[in-house]
């Protein structure tokens, strides 16, 4: 008892509750529509001149536009619920007198668009869109009222004339709104949208009346006028649906929406016989408009549908009636042909066709053979040209043979459909020749051929005109335009055509589809053979074929080389593709560099837009990496890269002479930096790591070389200072440990490198750090004196007495002395 009487006490309680909120709801209706009518009543001052127009503050405009936004507020929250519990009658009534409150306001602004007043300072009106809101707002809470009437009352007389009465506001507001959306194109969108919401209020209440209810309590003249202004109704949504039907992708809720307004119409026309003939022409316009739009889809459901409802007018119109019908039916099926070419479906087609009254007309066979030739149904196709070139219809049927011959890519089965033409036409002979050469001018096979047949006729034409012989001036127009587009044509292939390859061939390669990749490549470079081309080539053969061989890619180098637009930078870009796909093309960027080195080098080379320095930087370092390598796998290939890397170096001195150009530009301090120490200025240089592992004094040679040219250039800010000393002292210890194995030109190259040590002026004597590392492990140093005693005395030097003054400057004792000269390999302690 207690769970029940909660249970009833709550609801009790929901319900006074709601109660409450919708009379607060009803109170704030009733006050905004009299605030709202208070407003609008100030401008029905009459008009007597251009300058009487009565003013409306902003102030005023704003008001409006506040309370229009709070009663739209609160009429969608009392149509969001199922039970109102208020008046119907006060609703009613503040309805219809806020329908009304805008007219005199509509009045004045129609006259102000008449006059075309500009405004200056304050409005003249309301602006339309709030008059159209405040109308709109108004047919909602008559639309209310309704809702709120009971169930007993729904059968009375009073509330069906409400029903009608709210139907033609709804209804009005929405032609209100599709008016305004012409006038006022800068709120298109909304009107249209207001509009379609306007005439659906308006046809859901009808469909709760019905023709039988509404003949019950509606005869004579008023019973006319209702049905009147609901054919309208009908008519303005459809236009409203098409519209709407423009501004989406998705158009198939306005269609089916049409489709039902038409069956609505369809029920008026027995009660006015004009109503079938304007019908009709609504359906035709609908026909057309989806024609316009290439909407193929709807315009195959909709010819279905209208005529359906066609049939069902059979009988209704006046006398003229019949023969309109046959006229309608004949276009809206060439419109559902024309559709149903355009999808390619022939069955349904052919079936269309069939039904189409004097299916023999041009345009209807025009069509029906371009769809067999579309779908390669080649002898209908003739066979219909055939009833084509009977027609009496010469610019037609030149059209059919040219979409026929084309069909057949202009073969000599094409062209002959030409020769049955002329037989047909055969005082139109020289102008179905001159449709037959403008037609193959843009043949890629036949061109020439047709652009020689073109001037000969333009010549024949004008000489005819010279002559005084009327000359159709069409003719000679078309032959111009012929030969200029035709001429355009073949330019724009021949231009088109080699980049749309190598952008296939770049997007096959993405994909993974290499042999495609190198297809289009290689048709594009026998198209055009460019650079861009080239490189297309050369990029698909690098990635698409790692067996290419080196032989193969470097034969893209010789035909880069050889070309008239070559220039340097076109290397760089072949060797910086090499360097980004694969380690294993390290040998080809290697040949690029060599390639690259040489042209810089040259006396008479290119203008240099690239630093030589950075070019041999870069050599020498692949060069350096490859013999480290080459050094770890014990990889003893007559192709050394220490000799390389040699070369490099000394490519370097070479540009960086004093007498250089621009000796800095080419030697620069970080690629001379770099040459002598390959990470740091204080490591030990490439030359040195190398001279170590190959026991090869020369690279020690090309580090001094480097270290002296860097002091001449840079003097007291070169990072190598004294460097040479060093690396000479290295290179002279190099040589002695390997004493015994060398032979005379060697013996006399380590003389020179002796007496270049002798001639240099050091200032601080020590020795650096690297080369220090370097003779750690010996037990003590050689000085210079017994090396060269050494070396003199292997060459059996015949000035003993140059030697014997030596060993007396140099202080040897008497076993030391035996020691240089009867074993020179000892002076390097073990």
């Amino acid at each position: 008892m207690r769970t029940g009487s909660f249970n009833a006490e709550f609801t009790a309680s929901r319900a006074r509750d709601r109660a409450n909120m919708q009379e607060e709801g009803v109170e704030i209706i009733l006050k905004g529509v009299e605030k709202a009518t208070k407003l609008l009543s100030g401008t029905g001052v009459a008009i007597t001149s251009s300058d009487d127009f009565p003013r409306v503050s902003l102030a005023d405009v704003e008001a409006l536009n506040q309370i229009m936004e709070e009663l739209q507020r609160v009429v969608a929250s009392f149509s969001s619920q199922r039970v109102l519990e208020i008046s119907e009658s006060q609703l009613m009534q503040a309805g219809v007198e806020l329908y009304n409150a805008p007219r005199s306001a509509l009045r004045v602004l129609a006259q102000v668009e008449k006059n075309k007043k500009r405004e200056t300072g304050e409005s003249t009106s309301f602006p339309r869109y709030l008059l159209a809101i405040t109308r709109f707002v108004a047919a909602k809470i008559m639309g209310l009222s309704l809702i709120c009437c009971k169930d007993g009352d729904r059968k009375s007389m009073q509330y069906m004339e409400e029903c009608v009465d709210v139907l033609r506001s709804h209804g009005r507001v929405g032609m209100l709104m599709l008016e305004s959306a012409s006038a006022d194109c800068g709120k298109c969108e909304e009107y249209l949208a207001l509009a379609n919401e306007s005439f659906r209020s308006s046809m859901q209440l009808w469909s709760r009346i019905g023709l039988s209810h509404l003949t019950k309590f509606k005869q004579g003249l008023e019973l006319e006028d209702t049905v009147d202004d609901l054919w309208d109704f009908c008519v303005d949504h459809v236009r409203v649906l098409q519209l709407l039907a423009e501004r989406t992708t998705n158009s198939s809720e306005e269609f089916r929406e049409i489709v039902s307004l038409l069956h609505e119409l369809k029920m008026f026309v027995p009660y006015k016989i004009s109503y079938a003939n304007s019908l009709l022409d609504l359906m035709t316009s609908v026909s057309d408009k989806y024609s316009q739009e290439a909407h193929h889809k709807l315009q195959i459901s909709f010819v279905e549908e209208a005529l359906r409802v066609c049939d069902s007018l059979e009988n209704d119109g006046d006398e003229s009636f019949p023969e309109l019908i046959v006229a309608f039916k004949k276009h809206v099926l060439v419109n559902l042909l024309q559709s149903l070419c355009a999808t390619g479906d022939i069955e349904r087609a052919e079936a269309c066709y069939l039904l189409i009254p004097s299916s023999r007309e041009p345009k209807i066979l025009l069509l029906m053979t371009k769809l067999y030739v579309d779908n390669k149904q080649f002898d209908k196709a003739r066979r219909l040209l055939l009833l084509l070139f009977e027609q009496d219809s010469l610019d037609d049927s030149i059209l059919g043979a040219r979409i026929y011959a084309q069909g057949l890519s202009f073969s000599d089965k094409g062209l002959d459909i030409y020769r049955v033409l002329i037989d047909n036409y055969g005082d139109a002979e020289f102008v179905i020749n001159l449709d037959i050469a403008c037609s193959l001018a843009f043949d890629e096979s036949k061109r020439y051929q047709a652009m020689s047949e073109l001037k000969r006729i333009g010549c024949v034409l004008l000489e005819k005109e010279r002559d005084g012989v009327a000359v159709d001036t069409r003719h000679i127009l078309r032959v111009r335009q012929t030969i200029f587009d035709a001429l355009q044509h073949a330019l724009n292939s021949s231009q088109h055509e080699p980049p749309f390859a190598r952008i296939t061939s770049r997007s096959c390669l993405q994909l993974g589809r290499n042999s495609e990749a190198l297809k289009w490549a290689e048709k594009a470079f026998a198209t055009e053979p460019s650079k861009q081309s080239l490189f297309t080539v050369f990029q698909v053969t690098l990635e698409a074929k790692p067996e290419a061989t080196e032989e193969k890619l470097v034969h893209f180098i010789h035909q880069l080389k050889t070309r008239d637009d070559f220039e340097i930078e076109d290397l760089l870009a072949m060797g910086k593709l090499a360097s980004n796909f694969d380690s294993s093309r390290q040998d080809f960027v290697m040949h690029i560099l060599d390639e690259l080195c040489h042209i810089l080098l040259q006396d008479n080379g290119y203008p240099a837009k690239i630093s030589v320095a950075v070019v041999l930087q870069n050599a020498a370092q692949l060069a350096y990496s490859k013999f480290t390598g080459q050094h770890e796998s014990s990889d003893t290939s007559e192709s050394s890269y220490g000799e390389k890397f040699l070369s490099y170096a000394g490519a370097l001195l070479q540009a960086s002479r004093p007498n250089s150009v621009d000796q800095k530009g080419n030697g620069s301090l970080r690629v001379i930096s770099f040459l002598f120490a390959y990470s740091d200025i204080d490591s030990i240089s490439p030359s040195f790591d190398i001279a170590k592992s190959t026991e090869d004094s020369r690279y020690f040679i090309v580090a001094a070389d480097i270290a002296e040219r860097s002091d001449e250039i840079y003097c007291e800010k070169s990072p190598l200072k004294q460097r040479c000393q060093q690396c000479l002292l290295a290179a002279v210890s190099s040589d002695m440990k390997k004493f015994e194995t060398l032979d005379k030109s060697q013996l006399l190259d380590l003389l020179e490198v002796i007496d270049r040590l002798g001639s240099i002026d050091v200032a601080d004597t020590s020795i650096a750090d690297d080369v220090m590392r370097y003779l750690v492990w010996r037990p003590r140093c050689l000085y210079l004196g017994r090396a060269v005693i050494a070396v003199k005395l292997r060459l059996l030097d015949a000035n003993t007495k140059a030697i014997f003054d030596l060993c007396m400057t140099t202080q040897h004792s008497t076993p030391e002395l035996m020691e240089i000269g009867g074993a020179p390999s000892q002076l390097i302690v073990k």
